[in-house]
């Protein structure tokens, strides 16, 4: 007999009817899940999986599981004339979609319906169209394989069927473990690299800080020196002009400067005659105003970010002016301040002026052969 080997059962309790569908012949066609694969292949192959399940197809088979509705299926093929039932239409349309297999036909077909032509007959299985020959219809009336499928499935198809769910079950806790892992890792790396940024930018504020406390005292110094040589030597009435007008001769000269230094910056390939002709034209410069001087001093005490806040609330100095250059002239405009803050302090204390740690004559070092650098060490004094 075909049928030795097949696993024997019980039948005195008829179960419900099984909806999983275990005899359609699908082969391998499921890869197991593994947490070496990436997110992308993960996805791919979980709708695989739940579109198994939703066909009420089994996981094990399609993992190729050794089901005994294999085996049955094989001996079925040698008891009927073709391998599998003739399919005229399928389900869906879709001529790859798995066909039926003789253990569907078995189930789902009356052997009391057949009405046996001399062509064969027609009838529908699984929603696809079959059409079976006289020998099948013949077969299938003797009504002896049903009770071969009475009951099903298999209880160790349904077995195996439990066994794969256990085992898909257990990857993908396992997955998800590493996935919860590495979600966990990422944020800690984020949390880092932004500690990394906020450090970086702090320390970029004070080094910027830094240097401009530098550049201010370094002009303090200069101012000085100026002040002093300036009292040796006669008054020049067009400097007496600028000072009566309330404009810093410096901050006028710092303007002139600014272009040539901008002009210089431009690229190698400015002519020399383009220097002499913005050097010709510094007294085009555009002046500061006492109203924007006021305005820029406003906008200095505000700290870090001012230079940003004057650009977006005016921008019109942006287009007249450089960053550099408005930058320049808050530190005139700083060293100004702090120069009338010293005057006051030495009227209130009877002419007497306070040495500034970054003014005292040792820090300066000596300049020899200057009448300048002994009146100065005796202002500071």
């Amino acid at each position: 007999m075909v049928f030795d080997d097949i696993p024997e059962r019980h039948s005195d309790v008829e179960p419900e009817r099984c909806a999983v569908n275990f005899s359609a012949d699908w082969g391998p066609d499921l890869r197991k899940f593994d947490t070496t694969h990436g997110l992308n292949g993960h996805s791919v192959l979980s709708r695989r999986y739940r579109d198994v399940l939703g066909r009420n197809e089994s996981l094990a088979g399609h993992l190729g599981a050794d089901l005994v509705s294999n085996l049955f299926e094989e001996r079925m093929k040698k008891a009927f004339n073709n391998r599998s039932p003739s399919v005229i239409s399928s389900a869906d349309g879709n001529q790859e979609s798995p066909h039926p297999s003789w253990i569907n036909v078995l189930l789902e077909v009356d052997p009391q319906e057949l009405g046996v032509r001399a062509n064969g007959t027609h009838c529908f299985v699984q929603g696809a169209r079959v059409r079976l020959t006289k020998s099948d219809c013949e077969l299938i009336g003797f009504n002896v394989l049903q009770k071969m499928l009475d009951p099903w499935p298999h209880v160790n198809d349904i077995q195996a069927e439990l066994d794969t769910i256990y085992s898909i079950e257990g990857r993908l806790r396992e997955w998800k473990e590493r996935a919860l892992q590495t979600i966990q890792e990422d944020a800690a790396l984020l949390h880092d690299l932004q500690e990394r940024a906020y450090t970086l930018r702090h320390h970029m504020e004070q080094r910027f800080l830094s240097q401009a406390d530098d550049s201010i005292a370094t002009t303090q110094v200069r101012g000085n020196l100026e002040s002093i040589a300036s009292t040796e030597e006669p008054s020049n009435i067009h400097e007496a002009g600028l000072q009566d007008s309330g404009t810093d001769r410096s901050s006028q000269t710092g303007d002139v400067q600014d272009d040539i230094n901008e002009a210089d910056q431009e690229g190698s390939g400015t002519l020399p005659a383009q220097q002499a002709s913005l050097r010709s034209g510094q007294t085009k410069r555009k002046r500061w105003s006492d109203e924007e001087n006021a305005r820029l001093l406003s906008y200095i005490s505000r700290g870090p970010g001012w230079l940003n806040q004057f650009l977006e609330e005016y921008p019109d100095a942006a287009n007249t002016r450089t960053k550099p250059a408005i930058q320049r002239q808050a530190i005139r405009l700083k060293e100004k301040q702090h120069k009338a803050c010293i005057i006051g302090n030495s009227d209130q204390n009877g002419g007497s002026r306070r040495t500034s740690p970054m003014l005292s004559p040792g820090n300066l070092g000596p300049i020899p052969g200057t009448e300048s650098f002994h009146r100065f060490g005796n202002l500071l004094n």
